[in-house]
């Protein structure tokens, strides 16, 4: 017999219609297309961006979820998949949609800028611009079609306007972002003080807003008083030696910051006591001096003239021994390495020591010889 050759051909698909035949171009919109040869597990484009959800109802029926488009017709492509496919030419319109602006975080910031914020809104997709108060912001990032970041120009204090633009227009947040003055700190006074802290001072600048904290050399200082928007006072906290800068942070967190405006100093010891308070003039009596801050390799002095065997014992106590001296009430000093002395006015005294004085012999005679009891 005869052998007969079947030959199947894979016909394409067609694309007629699209239902709705328009929508936004932010995406989103349920669309059913209608045409022949559909195939199950068929592929769906509009605009050349595939679109989500695809659902084969029929061989002549398709549902899907347009994706962002440009706005205007679009052409709509169902591929099948033999690969064969259809096109159906500008079924599908996008319409413009402006973006729309509904809030920054954060809600104010500086009015020198530099203040990194995230905008919230619709329709950023493809931004190309965004501004404050009219001004340009940096460092613009896309993060979605709800999202971008942002960092502020330098603006003015009050309210301003934060504007999106995108290839379908301008959406404007009204009044969403507001410019703030940040403090600044000219001079403090005294513009020095123990590296012990405790040291009251008032601070001068602009800005400053009842709450506003203080900050000296990174530690927070105590006792702060808004007194007025030039004018706070504060005691300080303790420190190291050396020039520091005071911050000042109103409850905005906006800060303003002193550089190098006030300096720790090693505050001098002070000498309260010696004991014992008297000896001789000769020298050489032990004695503990008692005070506050002293520091290992402290020196002593008694009446001018330098002790010996200092030990420093704690920051309230030292002990040495005493030089010679002339009679009368004298001075100790301590002095602290790299600081000024500390005197404790007339607190030793140097005696004479007494003088033997031979009364009567007895007995009162003996021999040459010696050894007379």
């Amino acid at each position: 017999g005869s052998g007969m050759v079947i030959i199947r051909y894979n016909v394409g698909p067609t694309v007629t219609s699209v239902s709705p035949s328009s929508g936004t171009s932010a995406g989103g919109t349920s669309i059913t297309i209608t045409g022949t040869n559909f195939v199950s597990g068929a592929s769906v484009t509009v605009g050349g961006v595939a679109a989500t959800s695809v659902s084969v109802v029929n061989a002549t029926s398709i549902t899907a979820i347009t994706p962002a488009g440009t706005s205007g017709a679009q052409n709509v492509v169902v591929t099948n998949p033999s690969a064969l496919f259809a096109t159906g030419t500008g079924l599908f319109t996008y319409s413009a949609v402006a973006p729309t602006v509904t809030s920054v975080s954060a809600a104010s910031g500086s009015t020198l800028g530099g203040t990194s914020v995230t905008i919230t809104g619709t329709g950023f997709t493809g931004a190309t611009a965004v501004t404050f108060g009219g001004v340009a912001a940096t460092g613009v990032t896309v993060v979605s079609a709800t999202a971008i970041t942002a960092t502020t120009p330098a603006g003015s204090a009050g309210l301003v306007n934060v504007a999106v633009t995108t290839g379908s227009g301008t959406g404007t947040g009204t009044g969403v972002y507001t410019y703030v003055v940040p403090p600044a700190v000219t001079s403090v006074s005294p513009s020095s003080g123990s590296t012990a802290g405790g040291t009251a001072i008032a601070i001068t600048g602009t800005g400053f807003v009842s709450g506003a904290t203080v900050t000296v050399g990174g530690s927070a200082a105590t006792s702060v008083v808004y007194v007025s928007s030039t004018s706070l006072t504060a005691v300080t906290p303790t420190g190291s030696a050396g020039a520091r800068s005071i911050v000042v942070t109103n409850p905005s967190t906006l800060t303003g910051t002193g550089t190098g405006l006030f300096t720790y100093v090693v505050a001098p010891p002070t000498v309260t006591a010696v004991s014992p308070s008297s000896g001789s003039t000769l020298g050489g009596t032990p004695v503990t001096i008692t005070g506050t801050g002293f520091i290992t390799g402290a020196t002593v002095t008694i009446g001018g003239s330098a002790a010996t065997s200092v030990v420093f014992v704690n920051a309230t106590s030292i002990t040495a021994v005493t030089p010679a001296g002339a009679p009368g009430v004298v001075n100790a000093v301590v002095t602290n390495p790299g600081s000024s002395a500390g005197t404790g006015t007339g607190l030793y005294t140097f005696v004479t020591p007494a003088t033997p004085t031979i009364v009567s012999v007895s007995p009162n005679v003996g021999t040459t010889a010696g050894g007379t009891s």
